[in-house]
């Protein structure tokens, strides 16, 4: 099989494997009642980079920091739907896809 064809199937495999597991996120969160992730105002993104967590702005690289943006998300994006309560995997799994949202292919390029 040429190069190409090969490099297509397997962007093919990949593009399948995220729809499948985007699929499985939306369910989780709908059984346990959670919202469906979002991606940040930019009035949000201005809060997190005042708090020095904006990923753009130099600050990938540091898990510190994305644990702390993560943390930040859910207390200020979804604070109304989850508590301490809320299952810790879950709940980071819609802050990681929230985070994604936002920032897209972004978070890996430099300034």
């Amino acid at each position: 099989m040429p190069k190409a064809s090969r490099n297509s199937v397997k962007k093919y495999q990949e593009n399948q494997k995220a729809e499948e597991q985007e699929k499985s996120l939306r369910e989780r969160l709908e059984a346990a009642g959670l919202p469906m992730p979002r991606s940040l105002n930019r009035g949000q993104v201005k809060k997190v980079r005042e708090e020095d967590l904006d990923p753009i702005m130099g600050g990938t690289g540091n898990s510190d920091k994305m644990v702390n943006l993560m943390d930040w998300i859910l207390d200020n994006v979804y604070a109304e739907q989850i508590t301490d309560e809320t299952d810790y995997a879950l709940a980071l799994e819609l802050a990681v896809a929230t985070y994604e949202l936002t920032y897209g292919g972004l978070a890996g390029r430099k300034n």
